[in-house]
């Protein structure tokens, strides 16, 4: 039967690699929580001035034309496209980048520990991409 287990009695600096571990997730953490601060003011001030460029062109509008339309109409047109916009900005957006950022990151960490490892982790996904292209294109021919 063979021995897989590893040779803890040889193992060095396992405490200070836990340590490591766990104070790169708190930064990780941290450095997200600043970066969805930072994405919602983004946000914020994106919606307000849209708000504002939408107002400022509505008040340049016929009066008929808003009459035809309806104030409640209108404002819930400016409201509601503005609110679109801050929720893709403000959680969408940082939410597409940790998911690239992710991968990309494991993928150069895999490769600094070891190159075979690293190409290795590529054939899944060039695999997956062949798979969904073709899938992808197969289904635009029957749609």
């Amino acid at each position: 039967m063979l021995e897989v287990r590893p040779n803890f009695s040889e193992a060095v600096n396992i405490g200070r690699y836990g340590w490591q571990a766990v104070g790169f997730a708190l930064l990780s953490m941290a450095l997200y929580i600043g970066a969805l601060m930072c994405s919602h003011k983004a946000a914020f001030r994106v919606q307000a001035n849209m708000r504002i460029s939408m107002m400022e062109h509505i008040m340049k509008l016929p009066l008929g034309y808003v009459e035809a339309e309806g104030t409640g109409k209108i404002r819930k047109v400016v409201a509601d496209c503005s609110a679109a916009t801050e929720t893709f900005l403000a959680h969408n957006l940082p939410d597409k980048a940790v998911s690239v950022a992710t991968p990309v990151g494991l993928l150069v960490m895999m490769m600094v520990f070891d190159w075979r490892l690293g190409l290795i982790s590529l054939i899944p996904a060039v695999i997956a991409f062949i798979l969904m292209g073709t899938l992808m294109m197969s289904w635009r021919i029957y749609a």
